[in-house]
């Protein structure tokens, strides 16, 4: 059995990432590919778990992704909305508008970096860590679910190839957008 981290987004952050990717995937080399498909059931499985998790917090789905991202990226001083942005694939200015709401509901603080003005920094509050916390119980049983059948070698060798994938994709698109 795959051991399930005690972090609340570590291995569906990870799906959704590569979930991500598929869409960049196929955004670049068009329709044609067989592996990835318009009626993806995986991918439509995911969005509806992270639906049902959002409204369980009382958020939308793109902030219960906000903060997930947040929890991963937060080594304790805060994250910038640049890193959300960049780990999500979105705008900035989406994350700094979802922010502020995060932060009116008692699941965000926002504080301005004291190294540098131009950057607001955001971690979870208390609040948000407890609301994680009482899912936790769920979370651990759905990621049991979908990783059944994998060991921890077997979830290794699967992890370990979509990063190599990610990042063979981050270097494309870098080499793609040198040559414009």
């Amino acid at each position: 059995m795959v051991c399930i981290p005690s972090q609340p987004g570590e291995h569906l952050f990870e799906v959704f990432v590569m979930r991500k990717f598929v869409q960049l995937f196929k955004r670049t080399i068009g329709n044609d590919f067989p592996l990835v498909d318009e009626d993806d059931p995986v991918g439509y499985f995911l969005d509806d778990i992270h639906q049902i998790w959002a409204k369980l917090l009382g958020v939308s789905e793109p902030q219960w992704l906000i903060l997930l991202a947040i929890d991963e990226l937060d080594s304790g001083e805060g994250v910038p909305g640049t890193k959300i942005a960049a780990k999500l694939h979105i705008h900035p200015v989406f994350v700094t508008t979802q922010t502020k709401s995060l932060e009116k509901a008692g699941f965000v603080t926002r504080k301005t970096s004291a190294v540098d003005a131009r950057f607001v920094l955001m971690s979870l509050t208390s609040k948000a860590r407890a609301e994680f916390a009482k899912l936790s119980a769920q979370r651990r049983a759905l990621n049991e679910s979908l990783f059944v059948g994998l060991d921890d070698q077997a979830f290794q060798v699967v992890t370990d190839k979509l990063t190599e994938i990610m990042k063979n994709a981050e270097r494309a698109a870098r080499r793609l957008s040198a040559e414009d």
